[in-house]
């Protein structure tokens, strides 16, 4: 179970006499920042508070002072969140103290003293000290007491918020779990698992044993059949070499093949290869060509003293050096922050360590102090009890003597004391057998009764659901077939109404396309704007403004879409004569705010020199050619159509494009030099948007006709929306029956399986009764029997009781008893001193480790830090001045050559162009060559892969027809079918021949026989052992079983008594596999008054919490423990749950102390005493109540 921890506890009686919380005092913890004390008295104790009020602290306080460790528990997310946080105004606690004082006159806790006080004590460096009786002691010592005395603060008699709600949702495994850890059957977990580490030794070495044997029992066979095998693996070895011959012979003809078929494809590859290599060379030339001319133009040109690239790559240069420098500055002023930050926690941590180390020095002196003083007490007590032991051996000879007289009388006295021992002791068994079974028996009968009435009634229930059913089947059945009906009808409908539809949508699609490519034109291209732009342009206000591309030039209508896939956006751009009348047109379109324009400045454009077009009869002719403008704009047109030729077909193009033509069909299809890209053509309604956008169309005429269309759909659709209410309802109805009927197939199911497993329970507990039945009688006839014996023993021992009377020998004990006290006195002196001075040794060298190997070391450690530190930020000051003025000199140097870069560049813009075509067509036939490289390339490694292949195949035949020769053949032999299956059995079988074959098997047949019959001795010897084991974890398991069904069968017991005075309804525990208990779980059944039976997971929130809480009553009623610590478990109770179950605490009250935090009045009623705790200031503060005496603050 998550965040419940149950301490193991074993079972056992609890004492009449229990000790209880008499005192707690709380000082510095939580929300006690002044010490507060507690006087409690036996009884039953309510604590109460406003929300918030600090009450549920005090239940911190007591587990807190007895070991509680986890934060999560004391609900505190860490140690510094236990100490008092210092309210309002006032300051925080340095510590926290807890006291909790028990009354101890039982000796309950073995400690001898009337009162226990547990005290621990908190620091703010998180260190706990703990103390029993205001001395020192370990923690652990603290966890032990508590685990022996039942007051540990993990055990179940503390019932904190939430852990209710944790229990209610357990599952059935996890709540067996639980019980598990309450029973504490890990002993048993742990000595099976020794068992079992047991057992697999022994198994193994029996295994070990049996597989000396068999060996043994094979080297015996070995022997007998020695000459057998070897006649027999002779002639396997002569039909194994024919068969290698016959198998060689096949991978040699395999071979042959397969070389003569490699020759065949060496050969094409080669003539491939010569022809891509003849392609090369033709691409090789007239990339040389082409970069003849480029150098030929640069030196006509340019002044080749003037290199642009030295420029870029000593600005790149000083670049990268800035950027460098600017990074290593950052880097070491961001260390040596850090490096400053550091040694400031370290000098504080040196500081620290200091007083640490004077604090820990000092401590070792106290301790030596102390233990000088223990071993001398430690000497005086052991001369006295030397002296002691002396008087004790003296008094026990004179006794010795007087006892002699009477040994004869005495020893037949033992003997019949030894027999009505043994005879009490079977009597107390049997008795305790006897009242077991008689309550199993009244169990088991009240079990079978309750089983006999919930199967008849989940039976009857069974029924009533199978008849619900059956009409909700029928009812359903009637509902699809209206639906049918009229989902005919709304088909019908439907579909008239799709044709009216289809028939408006046509009309509305043509609407649409016409609208939709307006609103391209305005939204994309703002039409009205751009035309504004333009006519204010040929007004004057541009100077050299022209106008839109699509006014200048034209074109046939069946070239239209070549034109537009070419030119795309260009065709609304606007035309303007040189660079300073594109200036004035950007002004003056930011002027009128025109969202988008294109713009072609015509003296930017440089006329172009096309080759010639290819001789193809489907080659139409360069497109600008077929463009018309007037002749000042002719570079406008090899502006925008380039190279591109208009072909007919997309067919022609493709080829056409092949040899680095970028072709355009008349439907205007793009393909791109050597297929490189592809477009399909411009979109039309991208086309009605570009050319004729503003041009506005109306369609009256089309418009009445829809509105016409549209009546008559709407009138359809009210009739159509009528059917489907009508089917939407019929389907809700169909929904709500299915969902009726799955629901009810659910319980009918439900209730299947707990009919199944009731019935399977019933049968199980009625042969449990049966044989308790029988074991009662054997127990009682028994009884009889040894009540006789035992009368016929007490009248022998009472005369010879007679005989020995001697008032010299009781002198002599009373004197012996005397000194025997005070030597135990003395001894128990004695080694508490001991006890003490091995804790003083312990603590004295804790603190010397403390002092040697941690704050030494620490201290050292953090000094030689501060050290480096310090070097470490020395150096990285010196490297930053030194980058810096690297950096100034590097800027400097950048600032200079960027300049000249600039005058260079302006020089060189007008040669770029051209570079720039030079570049595309030398980039364009390295590609090519690129591509034929690539080719050769792999033709080349093909045929070398052939070459090496034929070489190495036809070293494996070499190889092979060698093989064949060793084998006796200087030829080919016929292959057989199947061969290779029959070389491999003969193969295994000469192997496994080979292995075993022994000339000496009759000479060492004698040994291995007797060395055959020790082990099979051995052998028997490891099964009985292997038995025995066996039989130990089978009673291992049966007491486990035990253990836990007793300690199950008592809480499920007290709680059918708690939950039937809770709710005057029955609630039982159910073990889920009654064969195998520890792999299933545990059914926590309820039955409220006037419901069905059903298990605590099933139940409401409510139902859960009553059940829940019974159950923790009835687990603590089994285990109980001296006090219990319980918060709010009222919270969620009605009055008259709550009225009962205050009653039940009360009742407990009187055995066992119960303290309650609580905020209910009815609760409050019934206490023996009441604190009440409230804020002030930050402070919590505490009165007390008691019936009778006036209220009053507690001692602060």
């Amino acid at each position: 179970m998550k965040n419940i921890n149950i301490l193991p506890i074993a079972l056992h009686a609890v004492k009449s006499i229990m000790i209880y919380i008499k005192r707690i005092e709380i000082e510095g913890f939580k929300t006690f920042g002044k010490k507060v004390v507690l006087n409690l008295e036996p009884g039953y104790i309510s604590v109460t508070g406003l929300n918030g009020s600090g009450k549920s602290n005090i239940f911190d306080a007591i587990l807190f002072a007895l070991g509680e460790s986890s934060l999560k528990t004391l609900r505190a997310t860490n140690l510094k969140g236990l100490l008092f946080d210092g309210g309002v105004s006032g300051a925080r606690s340095s510590k926290a103290v807890v006291s909790v004082q028990f009354d101890n006159k039982g000796r309950e806790i073995p400690v001898d003293s009337d009162t226990v006080t547990f005290t621990r004590e908190l620091r703010e460096n998180g260190e706990s000290v703990f103390k029993i009786n205001n001395k020192h002691v370990s923690k652990q010592m603290v966890l032990n007491l508590t685990q022996l005395c039942l007051i540990s603060p993990e055990a179940f008699n503390v019932v904190l918020q939430g852990m209710i709600n944790r229990i209610a949702e357990l599952r059935p495994d996890e709540r067996r779990r639980l019980l598990e850890s309450l029973v504490g059957v890990a002993q048993f977990d742990e000595k099976k698992a020794e068992a079992m580490k047991n057992l697999e030794e022994a198994t193994h070495r029996l295994e070990i044993a049996f597989a000396r044997i068999g060996e043994i029992r094979a080297v015996l066979r070995k022997s007998e059949e020695g000459r057998n095998n070897l006649l027999r693996y002779r002639y396997l070895e002569e039909e194994i070499r024919h068969l290698n011959a016959m198998k060689t012979s096949k991978s040699i003809l395999a071979l042959s093949s397969a070389i003569s078929s490699l020759n065949l494809s060496l050969e094409d590859e080669r003539s491939s290869l010569k022809k891509k290599q003849r392609d090369r060379e033709l691409v090789n030339s007239e990339i040389e060509s082409l970069k003849a001319e480029r150098s030929n133009f640069i030196a006509s040109v340019s002044d080749p003293s003037k290199t642009f690239v030295n420029y870029e790559m000593e600005l790149a240069s000083l670049q990268t050096k800035i950027s460098s420098l600017g990074s290593s500055i950052k880097a070491l002023e961001h260390r040596n922050l850090e490096i400053e930050q550091d040694l400031a926690t370290l000098n504080n941590m040196l500081i620290g360590l200091e007083a640490d180390i004077n604090t820990v020095k000092s401590s070792l002196e106290k301790i030596k102090t102390e233990k000088e003083l223990k071993e001398l007490d430690k000497n005086q007590l052991s001369q006295k009890i030397r002296s002691l032991t002396a008087q004790i051996n003296d008094g026990t000879k004179r006794i010795s003597e007087i006892k002699m007289k009477k040994i004869r009388a005495d020893q037949k006295i033992k003997k019949i004391d030894s027999f009505l021992e043994k005879i009490n002791t079977l009597k107390s068994n049997l008795i305790s057998v006897q009242t077991k079974l008689n309550y199993k028996y009244n169990v088991l009968d009240s079990k079978q009764r309750s089983f006999s009435a919930v199967l008849n009634e989940l039976r009857q229930t069974l029924t009533n659901l199978d008849n619900l059913l059956q009409t909700e089947s029928s009812q359903i059945v009637s509902v699809s077939k209206s639906y049918e009906n009229i989902e005919s009808r709304r088909r019908l409908m439907m579909d008239a109404i799709k044709a009216s539809i289809n028939t408006m949508e046509r009309v509305q699609l043509t609407i649409a396309k016409t609208e939709m490519a307006r609103a391209i034109a305005k939204q994309v291209f703002d039409a009205e704007g751009l035309q504004r732009l333009v006519d204010l342009a040929r007004t004057g206000v541009v100077e050299g403004g022209v106008g839109f591309v699509k006014d200048i030039i034209q074109f046939d209508e069946q070239y239209s879409k070549a034109v537009l896939s070419v030119c795309g956006f260009w065709i609304n751009a606007i035309v303007v004569k040189d660079i300073e009348a594109s200036k004035k047109l950007i002004e003056l379109a930011e002027k009128l705010s025109t969202k988008h324009f294109n713009m072609i400045v015509l003296s930017e454009i440089n006329s172009v020199k096309f080759p010639e077009l290819p001789e193809d009869p489907n080659v139409l002719g360069y497109l600008f050619e077929l463009v018309k403008a007037p002749e000042e704009y002719d570079n406008l047109k090899y502006f925008l159509f380039q190279n591109s030729v208009l072909v007919r077909d997309e067919k022609s193009a493709f080829e056409v494009s092949k040899e680095g033509v970028r072709c355009v069909t008349v439907d205007g299809a793009v393909f791109e030099p050597f297929n490189s890209g592809y477009l399909s053509s411009f979109p039309d309604f991208f086309e009605e948007a570009f050319i004729p956008y503003g041009e506005e169309r109306y369609y009256n005429e089309l418009e009445k006709a829809i509105v016409s269309l549209k009546r008559l759909v709407e009138k359809r659709q009210e009739d159509l929306a009528s059917l489907e209410v009508k089917g939407k309802d019929m389907l809700e109805k169909k929904a709500l029956i299915s969902k009726s009927l799955g629901q009810i197939h659910g319980e009918v199911d439900a209730l299947i399986k707990f009919v199944k497993r009731y019935s399977e329970t019933y049968d199980v507990n009625q042969k449990k009764f049966d044989a308790v039945k029988a074991k009662l009688i054997k127990v009682d006839s028994r009884l009889k029997r040894l009540q006789e014996k035992y009368d016929k023993l007490i009248k022998k021992k009472q005369a010879l009781s007679s005989i020995i009377q001697s008032e010299e020998e009781n002198t002599q004990a009373q004197i012996l008893l005397g000194l025997n006290d005070e030597l135990s006195t003395l001894t128990s002196q004695h080694q508490s001193v001991i006890n003490q001075l091995n804790e003083i040794d312990l603590r004295l060298t804790q603190t010397k480790n403390r002092l040697e190997n941690d704050l030494l070391v620490s201290y050292n450690t953090t000094k030689r830090s501060i050290e480096k530190l310090h070097l470490e930020h020395d150096s990285n000051k010196k490297k930053i001045d030194e980058s810096r003025a690297l950096l100034q000199e590097a800027q400097s140097a950048y600032a200079s050559l960027k300049s000249k870069e600039e005058e260079f560049r302006r020089a060189s813009t007008d040669m770029q162009k051209t570079l720039s075509e030079y570049d595309y067509r030398i980039s364009e036939k390295t590609a090519q060559l690129n591509s034929l490289n690539e080719l050769i390339g792999k033709s080349t490694v093909r045929i070398n892969q052939l070459s090496s292949k034929i070489e190495s195949l036809k070293e494996r035949m070499q190889s092979e027809y060698n093989t064949l020769r060793m084998f006796g053949y200087e030829s080919t032999i016929e292959y057989l079918e199947g061969c290779e299956t029959l070389l491999s059995l003969l193969d295994q079988e000469a192997a496994e021949l080979k292995m075993v074959l022994n000339y000496l098997a009759e000479k060492d047949y004698e040994n291995v026989f007797e060395s055959y019959k020790n082990l099979s001795l051995r052998s028997n010897q490891l099964e009985e052992e292997k038995n025995s084991i066996i039989d130990l974890i089978e009673q291992i398991e049966d007491k486990k079983k035990k253990v836990f069904m007793e300690a199950f069968e008592k809480i499920d017991r007290n709680l059918r008594a708690i939950f039937k005075e809770l709710t005057d309804g029955d609630a039982w525990l159910e073990v889920e596999k009654p064969d195998d208990i520890f792999q299933g779980g545990i059914y926590l059944m309820v039955r409220f008054p006037g419901k069905k039976p059903k298990e605590s997971l099933m139940l409401s929130g409510g139902e859960k919490t009553i059940t829940t809480l019974a159950f923790i009553l009835a687990m603590q009623s089994a285990f109980k423990s001296p006090f219990y610590l319980l918060d709010e478990v009222d919270a969620h109770l009605d009055a008259i749950n709550l009225e009962r179950l205050i009653n039940i605490l009360y009742d407990r009250s009187k055995e066992s102390q119960i303290i309650l935090i609580t905020l209910k009045d009815v609760t409050l009623s019934k206490a023996d005493k009441i604190f009440g705790v409230y804020q002030r200031g930050g402070y919590a503060n505490v009165v007390e109540y008691t019936p009778g005496i006036k209220v009053k603050e507690v001692q602060q």
